[in-house]
Parts: C-alpha cells; sequence; structure tokens
C-alpha cells in the first residue's frame, strides 16, 4: 500500500493528509525544470513518506500493542501536526496550479518560473520549512513509539531491554538537540520580525514578508510542544524498575516493589515471585512496613 494513503482511523481524524500530500507530490513532479524551491518541497514530501508508513504500521488494529502506540501518537500530537500540514498541502497544490497555469505539464514558462522563483519565494520557503517541522515530529514520535512497544513486550530479553534503553537515551539526545535548534530558529524568526516592523515601509510586499514569518514561527511552536511531549515519552520510558525472579523463603513477608511515599511517575515492572510454604508477598506499590 502506498504510504500516502494512510487511512484516516489510523491517528483518529478525518481525511489525514493521504490525498493531500499524494496529489501535490504529483503535481510538482510533473515539472522536470522545477526552481530549487520546488525541488525542496519535493524532496520534503518524499521523506515523509517513511514515516507515515510505518506510523500506519505501528497503529494497526491487528496489532497487539496498537493501542499503546495509538495513545502515545495522540499525546505527542501528531493528528494535528499532519492535519495541519494536510490543509497547506491542500492550498498550496491549488496555488502551484494557478502560478504554473501558462506552462506546459513538464516545463514552467519564463512569467511562472519567475512567479514561482522570485515572486512567491518566501510563500515556498514557509511551506517548506512547514513540511519540515511535520516530517521530524513524525518521525521523532515514529522512533520514541517503536522503542516503547518493544518494552512493552513481556517477552523481550534483559540483553534487547537494555539496549532499546540505550535507544532511547540516543533518541533522548537527539530530540533535544532538535529542540535546542528549533528554539534557536524560533528566536532568529521572532527577530527578523521585529527588524521588518521597525523598518517597515508600508509596501504589500513587507506585509507579506512579516506575515510569512509569524506563519513559521507558529510552526516552530508548534513543532516546540509536540517534541517536547515526545522527548517526556521516551525519558519516561527509561525511568523504570524491573524486579524479577524473587523465591521467599519458608514462613516470610516479601515486600517486592517500593513503598508508596518515595513512588513518583515511574515505571515498575515485576515478575516472577515465588512464595515458598507459609509466606506472603505483597507485590507493587505498598504503604507502611511494621516489622
Amino acid at each position: 500500500m502506498d504510504p500516502f494513503s494512510i487511512t484516516a482511523g489510523s491517528v483518529g481524524i478525518a481525511g489525514v493528509a493521504a490525498t493531500s500530500f499524494e496529489q501535490l507530490h504529483s503535481r510538482i513532479s510533473s515539472f522536470r525544470q522545477a526552481p530549487t524551491d520546488i525541488q525542496s518541497v519535493r524532496t520534503n514530501l518524499e521523506h515523509i513518506r517513511r514515516p507515515l508508513s510505518v506510523l500506519q504500521q505501528l497503529t494497526s488494529p491487528g496489532e497487539p500493542s496498537s493501542d499503546a502506540a495509538l495513545r502515545d501518537i495522540e499525546t505527542a500530537g501528531v493528528a494535528e501536526v499532519v492535519q495541519r500540514c494536510s490543509r497547506e498541502c491542500d492550498k498550496f497544490s491549488t496555488n502551484i496550479e494557478r502560478w504554473t497555469k501558462r506552462s506546459d505539464p513538464d516545463k514552467l514558462v519564463f512569467w511562472d518560473r519567475f512567479l514561482v522563483g522570485v515572486w512567491h519565494k518566501e510563500k515556498f520557503r514557509t511551506f517548506s520549512a512547514q513540511l519540515q517541522s511535520c516530517l521530524d515530529t513524525l518521525q521523532l514520535t515514529v522512533q520514541t513509539a517503536q522503542l516503547r512497544v518493544q518494552l512493552r513486550d513481556e517477552l523481550v530479553s534483559v540483553q534487547d531491554r537494555e539496549c532499546v534503553m540505550r535507544k532511547l537515551h540516543d533518541l533522548e539526545k537527539e530530540i533535544q538537540a532538535h529542540l535546542d535548534l528549533t528554539t534557536e530558529h524560533l528566536k532568529t524568526t521572532h527577530s527578523r520580525i521585529e527588524q521588518l516592523e521597525e523598518n517597515h515601509d508600508g509596501s504589500p510586499e513587507m506585509d507579506q514578508a512579516i506575515n510569512e514569518l509569524q506563519k513559521r514561527a507558529e510552526n516552530l511552536q508548534n513543532d516546540q510542544v509536540a517534541s517536547g511531549v515526545v522527548f517526556a515519552q521516551a525519558e519516561s520510558s527509561r525511568s523504570g524498575i524491573d524486579i524479577g525472579k524473587v523465591v521467599t523463603s519458608d514462613n516470610s513477608n516479601a515486600y517486592v516493589g517500593l513503598p508508596a511515599s518515595v513512588v513518583g511517575r515511574v515505571n515498575l515492572r515485576v515478575k516472577e515471585v515465588t512464595t515458598q510454604i507459609g509466606s506472603t508477598s505483597h507485590v507493587g506499590v505498598f504503604g507502611e512496613i511494621k516489622i
């Protein structure tokens, strides 16, 4: 199945990206001598295919871990990110058709090339940045969800679990680097908006430039929120305690887990607790222990 044809039900919203991404990609791919900005948009659309495909697999109703993966993905706001990007794809596809109405299907005439490459350059940059942001959010969310699915697998070995933990740690660093870069881009964008507003000459071109920068700032802020949630998911997955293969002595009381007084938000996994003759085990989170 074409990754662009991901079903709406996979992430719980109507009309997720499917037709929008595919139609825009087909339209701009038909121009063989397209300007660099069009090529950049096309490349980002192609790169989005893989995480969309993985997203489809993770949330497939037939997968045993699909409900948990879907909750992670919905919490990160991926549905909203993709939906916004889908709407922009529809708008941009309409604009491309309008801007290139004088051209043949496979070649841009001079005036259309001017409109696309010069007059609407800022619009292309804004849209390309939004696609990149959508791609980054998808990739980080999908990678985190995949690793969390592996951690939930009761059959995973200790060695494999340790490997997943290391991957989560590396992914945390990657997400943090992305957050730092996004923050820097947002700071630069706000600074640029202030400069243009201070030197506004009253021209429509200046209004358009400011408007496009404001859109970029909004996209970056949305990226920050989604990436922050994904970072928290990755971090919380590593804040876990595994307890297993506990065998009590005869006529004893065993407390396996953590007292309520020290438990915050932690993943506590307990398995293989065996009680012997006359013994009692208290497994999980327990109250005050009286000796």
